[in-house]
């Protein structure tokens, strides 16, 4: 019983921050080993867990053996390897930005409408999509891109260079 009024509790929850008044939202779906969230300024670590919901400017990191999937309010799916640390920079309407500081993030993204928006920024690189299956690895001083299915633009920080990404195509 106790657990069906989470649920209730969650399902509605959900509903209310994704309504456009509070813009996109990104939700802890599932998780396995150490994942934390650092919430705003704030320096403490807490432990994550099924159904936090993660804010702008929020960090989530996975340990050596942690994994986290993420979801949002567009049915939007990430998936955080372990040693990654990502934050969404934006999560405002129909637009999801997301800062991968390390590591690996995998991401499914729903078809997109002309006026929804949705990137991946790393160090050396950022991804825009409308609506596709691909993954960005952050290295030392090195950002990888590999696309599975649709297409991503790729844009070099540096030299503002852009390439577009097909399946079974990678950059670096």
């Amino acid at each position: 019983m106790v657990r069906a009024i989470r649920l209730l509790v969650m399902v509605v929850g959900a509903g209310l921050l994704a309504h456009p008044l509070f813009g996109a939202t990104l939700m802890v779906q599932d998780l396995s080993g150490p994942v934390e969230i650092q919430r705003g300024t704030d320096a403490r670590w807490w432990a994550a867990r099924r159904g936090t919901f993660i804010n702008e400017s929020d960090k989530v990191r996975t340990g050596t053996t942690g994994r986290a999937n993420l979801l949002t309010d567009k049915a939007h799916r990430l998936q955080v390897h372990p040693k990654s640390t990502v934050q969404p920079t934006s999560l405002k309407g129909g637009e999801v930005h997301l800062g991968v500081v390390a590591g690996r993030v995998r991401a499914w993204v729903k078809k997109l409408s002309a006026t929804e928006k949705f990137s991946m920024n790393t160090p050396t690189m950022v991804c825009a999509v409308r609506g596709t299956d691909f993954a960005v690895e952050v290295g030392e001083g090195s950002s990888r891109l590999e696309v599975y299915e649709g297409e991503v633009l790729a844009k070099e920080l540096t030299t503002g260079a852009e390439v577009s990404v097909h399946p079974g195509q990678f950059t670096v």
